[in-house]
């Protein structure tokens, strides 16, 4: 080999190994595992303990539709009020939920009606069905993380990735009932985009939408959810216009004040809350 070859195989060699110092090998990130998605959407639930805002719903119950403005405080772990907004931001409805006692005031008429209901039955009688306890569906509505407890996880399938973000459907299935929940899961920042659940025959029950997010202070937030009851025929369209995370607010507020003389009439059959936004009760 003459003198020449060698300065060019020293060169090409020099070449190389500046070229492996200054572009280390890509590092790639591990596969995300189901768990960590659960654990990251737990956090996120765990994290709202109170909630207040303004929205527009949109209730579409079989041929019937309505757009009611909404004020709405939710305070774990089962205390709800929803005041139905009338002409300048007047409440013309009132109802109120706190340890199992249901108020619904109407203040024009000067009347309310109350009664006693377990959370779950008032709700929705399905929630029992897909593994929800009361509590835990008022505070996936509220931190728009929707889980039950009590599941297994199936599989886990990355459906399409733009740079560190991917999208990821997640299967899991509900033990005795054996109802299915297909999540789809923006990563990061581990937000839910699409809930859909099944029961045993493969029936879709419920579709849970969430779209228009919005990061503030570190949080994110759905600016519009959409909760589709297939077996009710009931569709709810939340579009929030103000919202506030974790208020402090005086327990009062699930607390109705009456004047003197105004009928109070006791239920002995408490209507559900579909039936209350429905107007049909």
């Amino acid at each position: 080999m003459s003198p020449r070859q060698k300065k060019f195989i020293w060169f090409l060699g020099g070449i190389f190994f500046i070229s492996g110092c200054a572009y280390p090998p890509v590092r790639v990130e591990k596969e995300i595992l189901p768990g960590q998605i659960i654990e990251r959407m737990n956090a996120r639930r765990l994290e709202v303990q109170s909630f207040q805002g303004r929205a527009q719903l949109e209730v579409k119950w079989n041929e019937a539709r309505y757009v009611l403005p909404e004020m709405i405080y939710y305070q774990k772990p089962d205390r709800l009020r929803l005041e139905t907004l009338g002409f300048l931001g007047l409440p013309i409805t009132i109802l109120t939920y706190d340890q199992q006692e249901v108020f619904f005031y109407l203040p024009l008429y000067r009347q309310g009606y109350q009664g006693r209901v377990s959370l779950e039955e008032f709700l929705s009688p399905e929630l029992k069905k897909l593994g929800w306890k009361g509590e835990d569906f008022l505070e996936g509505l509220f931190s728009q993380t929707l889980l039950a407890s009590g599941y297994q996880i199936v599989s886990l399938e990355k459906l399409s990735s733009r740079g560190k973000e991917g999208n990821y459907l997640l299967e899991m299935v509900y033990l005795p009932e054996g109802y299915k929940q297909k999540i789809q899961v923006k990563v990061p920042p581990y937000i839910i985009l699409r809930n859909e659940i099944y029961d045993q025959k493969e029936n879709l029950v419920m579709v849970w939408e969430s779209s228009d997010w919005i990061e503030e202070g570190g949080k994110w937030f759905a600016r519009k959810t959409v909760l589709d009851w297939k077996k009710e025929n009931l569709r709810l369209a939340f579009s929030y216009q103000s919202w506030k995370i974790n208020p402090i607010f005086s327990s009062r507020i699930f607390e109705i004040q009456l004047s003197s003389g105004e009928e109070i009439i006791t239920l002995e059959k408490i209507p559900n809350l579909l039936e209350f936004l429905g107007g049909q009760w």
